[in-house]
């Protein structure tokens, strides 16, 4: 049977257990423990005892990290930070293939470096390996490895079918929430509406998509209807893969704050654009404005999905009205033409009229207050992530020092805290002596005003 025979027999399974079982609330976890062992042999079979297994194969392993939290019954694999807006591939293993089967996966991901969390639970279900990554690019590496690997291939078990499938293969994004426990969600919301309201008669996949189509505009949390658009996919008998990545293609430009919130502020994307294409293209990003209020967007880099985040969330139309309010805001005379509105917006998101003590300020005061909020380690871990990644996560913002930093990463970071330090016999690839030096700078007045 294919994914949507499959769906229809989990329809008339559901619908029949709940005529023969009227008294029965049928629930999100009924539905979720049904689509976690729906159509595979040997569910719920212990593979707890490979844990410790993994953790020492994999110990010292500078690509990969395995660890395993008690409150959670998964075994962790991670490499790299994950930021939401993953792509998530299910593999899941039946009993005789999962402890090799996870070698040959998880040696591939740490092989190639790609930046990825995964989980193995400690029981057999069809989601009992899932694999999150951040590019599409990094996606297609893994699940053409897997579905072109023999031994692989034997061992797949099936996943649920409310999945987009890919040669057998689970795929979806859901960021910060569950997309099988949401699929579960709205099963059983579907099933106790209508038994509610005595028409259990209705309860099949044909009508379920029509219901999952007509809910999505009432949707408010945009991952949440993201699942909904995902679903109403999906459950078309004629559904073509081709569908969910346009999907994927339009959702990988989201991005989301350090609460888990996705970013949906035209501005944010605008300055994202113009920022990123700098980095690259210094000198590019005038030009690309006048395209863009014309309505092309070829003059912003790709990079980063600059350009895709600009064409989903920013109007060629609208921007006027964004600089103009950005100028006003900064208390800057708005001017008459276009050129010189894109001069001063440019000159306030490209922080042009701030000079490198001002710049190395905001990197010493986001140090010092992440030093006093977590100590030394993490500082210097944040100050070297900086430098290298251009990346401000581990940075307190408990005083909008990660706000101020976001502002100057279209400098470069090195060179400001170079021009700031001792640089005698400096080896300036030394990133390690570097931020040694840029310690010894500011250590000691640090820990002359702190008590003893």
């Amino acid at each position: 049977m294919n994914n949507y025979e499959l769906q229809k027999y989990l329809f008339g399974y559901l619908k029949q257990f709940q005529i023969s079982n009227p008294n029965k609330i049928i629930d999100r976890q009924f539905v979720y423990s049904l689509l976690e062992q729906f159509n595979i042999q040997n569910h719920g079979m212990d593979i707890s005892n490979n844990f410790e297994y993994w953790m020492n194969r994999y110990e010292g392993n500078p690509n990969i990290k395995v660890f395993e939290f008690q409150q959670r019954p998964f075994l962790w694999f991670q490499n790299g930070r994950i930021r939401g807006n993953e792509i998530k591939i299910y593999v899941p293993l039946d009993i005789n293939h999962i402890k090799e089967g996870a070698n040959l996966i998880f040696d591939y991901i740490s092989s190639n470096n790609i930046v990825h969390q995964s989980k193995i639970a400690t029981i057999i279900r069809t989601d009992n390996v899932v694999i999150r990554v951040t590019t599409l690019e990094d996606a297609d590496k893994i699940i053409n490895f897997v579905t072109n690997n023999e031994y692989l291939k034997e061992g797949l078990l099936n996943v649920n079918p409310f999945l987009p499938n890919y040669n057998g293969l689970g795929i979806t994004m859901d960021n910060f929430t569950t997309y099988n426990g949401n699929v579960a969600q709205i099963i059983s919301d579907f099933l106790n509406l209508l038994k509610n309201q005595g028409r259990l008669d209705l309860f099949n996949v044909e009508e379920f998509n029509n219901y999952v189509k007509s809910a999505i505009t009432y949707v408010d949390d945009p991952d949440i209807k993201d699942i909904y658009t995902i679903l109403s996919q999906v459950t078309k008998p004629n559904f073509d893969f081709k569908e969910f990545v346009a999907f994927i293609r339009n959702k990988i430009a989201d991005k989301y704050d350090n609460n888990k919130t996705r970013i949906t502020d035209p501005e944010y994307y605008f300055d994202e654009a113009i920022k990123i294409t700098e980095q690259i293209h210094p000198g590019f990003s005038k030009p690309a404005i006048f395209k863009y209020l014309k309505g092309d967007s070829s003059g912003f880099t790709r990079d980063s999905h600059a350009r895709a985040g600009l064409e989903k969330y920013v109007h060629p139309g609208d921007l006027i009205s964004i600089m103009r309010s950005r100028l006003n805001s900064n208390n800057i005379p708005i001017p008459n033409n276009d050129d010189e509105l894109i001069n001063h917006y440019l000159d306030i998101v490209l922080n042009k009229n701030m000079n490198k003590e001002n710049l190395f300020d905001i990197i010493k005061s986001a140090y010092i207050s992440t030093l006093n909020a977590y100590g030394k380690a993490q500082a210097r871990a944040a100050v070297n992530n900086l430098i290298i990644n251009r990346e401000i996560d581990l940075f307190t913002n408990s005083n909008g020092d990660r706000t101020r930093l976001r502002s100057i990463l279209n400098y470069d970071i090195k060179k400001i805290i170079i021009s700031n330090i001792d640089i005698s016999n400096l080896d300036i690839n030394d990133i390690k002596e570097i931020v040694n030096r840029f310690e010894n700078i500011i250590n000691p007045e640090t820990l002359s005003n702190q008590k003893v």
